[in-house]
């Protein structure tokens, strides 16, 4: 991901973010159709439209060996990006309402630019383009940290759930050059590498 985005002094300021598992389906149209308004400029500018469905009563699955099937999707027909959000996400109690915008960025990164991006590429669009386009204002840095790491620990919960996995949960404090292969830590990593405007991490390839 070229983009890079230094927002270290927006963490000065102070932001509480709520917890999704606490949102109506109200609040969560409501999030989605912001995120909507605050992205749409920039899927215009590829030349494509999007389209984004809240699917409240759908559930969450694990699969087996970690990871959670049905959280958000995406996928590009006749140049329409369509994005789903499932309510499953929205009501798992560690997640957030912000962590849910966090995965329909990092959905629309896959798909929504000019060519396809891998996880790491996408976390980074997230951070870096999608979720200053959608909430910008007071507190970005700190809001965007938030999300990133909610999103961490959502994504461990459903890793640990599924088999072994020798890492510890992902820290804000720690860094993947102390465990290369923790892709998890690294993805923090990247979020935090932007936020910040540190040197871009060494796993991410």
């Amino acid at each position: 991901m070229k983009e890079t985005l230094t927002l270290a002094a927006a963490l000065l300021a102070v932001y509480l973010p709520a917890h999704a598992g606490d949102s109506t389906e109200a609040e969560t149209a409501q999030a989605v159709e912001q995120f909507e308004r605050g992205i749409s400029p920039w899927i215009e500018a590829q030349g494509k439209s999007l389209q984004v469905n809240l699917l409240w009563n759908s559930e969450i699955e694990q699969v087996p060996g970690g990871g959670a099937a049905g959280s958000a999707t995406s996928w590009e027909a006749g140049g329409v990006v369509t994005l789903t959000l499932a309510g499953g996400l929205v009501r798992h109690p560690i997640a957030t309402l912000d962590m849910a915008i966090f995965a329909l960025c990092h959905e629309l990164g896959h798909i929504g630019g000019p060519k396809y991006l891998g996880e790491m590429d996408a976390d980074a669009f997230a951070v870096g383009t999608c979720l200053p386009s959608v909430w910008g204002g007071t507190g970005l840095g700190r809001r965007i940290k938030e999300a990133s790491i909610a999103t961490a620990r959502y994504r461990y919960a459903f890793v640990t759930a599924g088999g072994h996995w020798p890492y510890p949960e992902p820290s804000w404090e720690r860094s993947s050059n102390d465990a290369p292969g923790d892709r998890l830590q690294c993805n923090l990593d990247i979020a935090k590498s932007l936020i910040l405007g540190l040197a871009r991490p060494g796993c991410w390839k």
